[in-house]
């Protein structure tokens, strides 16, 4: 887990321990934009490193992008390895795309096409028999590892795809607890929430650890719908940065590329749009995001990052000191995200 320190604090450590002029470069150039400590009233996640017994598995279904590894999955499986559970992470949206496609006659990951997946008529027709022999396989290897908690990411485009695989695996699996999370899970289709145990709305970092719990210690949840409070903003800079060890890098388009995040949520409040109805804005610590830009660079050789942000410039300080530390440690990457 990420180690969270003010900057000026960071300023003395680095002289006195490290003596790396590199480093002592890049603090001194961020000090006056970059903050000296966390927001206040954000909610700390309960990460406790134990042994435990309980297995998770994460999925996710296509249609989806194939850009990057899923950053949302890569930093639930890094939640629960943290606090000592099990974890494999499936992502058999970038399976499929990879092995299908050259047998159809178009290209059902063109944007233009997505409706396809949208509709369970377009769906099974024209699409699902590609697809169910490599859900399948991963089937087969999920049921071998004997999970007790099965998590879903659900987008707009492969609700048809999770459900679908999700009913194989209750019934070969009867008593494996199935959760649906992501932005479809604020309005799923009454028959996808009959096949799931749990629908997480919201951010999903501390709901997944309470479920994960009430497996392991054998306690129920009555809920079937669990809902982030409206007023909670969960502390970005405390959780542990996203793990990507179940993924392979060139299967993606992008193939030294990854996600990340420098907020959640955004500073405006446009009546039109569900961001300012679904999580409330922080922004992290530029020191917290360029140590983990520059771990991913070390441990996976990302030189590429996309910030999925509704907004990078959020607090554009906390932005321009994140670019100055990365030009200072000279870090070799690019990356991109939206700003307004």
């Amino acid at each position: 887990m990420p180690k969270i320190i003010p900057i000026t604090q960071e300023i003395s450590e680095k002289v006195e321990e490290v003596g790396n002029s590199k480093d002592w470069a890049m603090v001194k150039s961020m000090e006056s934009f970059a903050r000296t400590a966390p927001q206040k009233n954000l909610t700390t996640v309960d990460i406790i490193p134990a042994t435990r017994s309980t297995k998770l598995v994460m999925v996710l279904l296509p249609e989806w992008g194939t850009y990057f590894p899923p950053y949302n999955m890569a930093r639930l499986v890094s939640v629960a390895r943290s606090a000592g559970y099990s974890v494999s992470a499936f992502d058999l949206n970038i399976e499929c795309y990879n092995e299908i496609r050259s047998k159809m006659e178009f290209d059902p990951w063109d944007p233009s096409r997505e409706f396809l997946w949208e509709k369970d008529i377009t769906y099974f027709t024209q699409i699902h028999q590609f697809c169910e022999p490599i859900y399948k396989k991963y089937i087969e290897q999920i049921v071998k590892l004997k999970p007790n908690v099965i998590g879903f990411t659900l987008y707009y485009t492969n609700e048809e795809a999770t459900r679908w695989v999700a009913k194989q695996l209750r019934e070969q699996l009867p008593d494996v607890k199935l959760v649906i999370g992501g932005p479809q899970a604020s309005s799923p289709k009454k028959r996808t929430v009959e096949y799931f145990d749990y629908v997480v709305q919201g951010e999903g970092e501390k709901i997944l650890l309470q479920i994960l719990d009430s497996v392991e210690n054998n306690h129920s949840i009555t809920d079937k719908i669990l809902v982030q409070p409206k007023t909670e903003r969960l502390n970005l800079d405390q959780l542990p940065f996203p793990d990507y060890t179940d993924y392979d890098f060139s299967k993606y388009t992008t193939p030294n590329g990854t996600s990340s995040e420098i907020s959640r949520g955004c500073v405006a409040k446009c009546v039109f749009c569900t961001e300012v109805h679904f999580w409330k804005y922080r922004g992290r610590q530029a020191g917290s995001i360029l140590k983990e830009v520059e771990y991913q660079h070390n441990k996976h050789g990302i030189d590429f990052i996309w910030f999925i942000d509704s907004l990078v410039n959020g607090n554009l300080n906390e932005l321009r000191a994140f670019a100055l530390g990365v030009v200072e440690k000279k870090l070799p990457i690019r990356w991109q995200g939206y700003a307004r």
